[in-house]
């Protein structure tokens, strides 16, 4: 009973480790002609309670919960976008990268979901401008600045 107790805490502990959301390290300044990429998570029925990790150039950048998108200013030109749950999630975090190339002034919509019940790989797909406004509306919006 005893032991049980101590796995049950140990994984409340790894769990509420991967609910932080919000801001994880800065972007660099975008300058004037910056892009946008707006990064949407709805609300599912697996994984909500677990924040998925954005990295933007192999840097992490926010830790993003369900029903929630954040905006991300970036500097026109190639970048690598990956959605990964948390670092502490106590399985291998398996990553999905996506290449883009943001023209001054843009703005790009992605969509970030849980593609497997019984793993824990995410999907993230870029959205036409009518799907990434809908989803939006839908979505709280949680800022990418401190």
């Amino acid at each position: 009973m005893r032991k049980s107790l101590l796995i049950l805490a140990a994984l409340a502990a790894l769990m509420i480790g991967g609910c932080a959301y919000g801001p994880v390290n800065d972007l660099p300044p975008a300058g004037l002609d910056a892009a946008e990429l707006v990064v949407i998570r709805q609300h599912a029925v697996f994984g909500t309670g677990i924040a998925f990790d954005i990295a933007l150039d192999g840097v992490d950048i926010f830790g993003l919960p369900a029903g929630a998108y954040t905006i991300l200013k970036v500097t026109p030109g190639p970048h690598t976008l990956i959605a990964r749950f948390a670092q502490t999630y106590p399985n291998k975090p398996w990553e999905y990268t996506l290449h883009i190339n943001p023209a001054s002034g843009e703005r790009l919509y992605f969509a970030v979901v849980l593609d497997s019940i019984i793993g824990n790989d995410i999907r993230t797909t870029q959205l036409t401008p009518e799907e990434g406004e809908k989803l939006m509306r839908e979505n709280q919006y949680r800022p990418d600045k401190r």
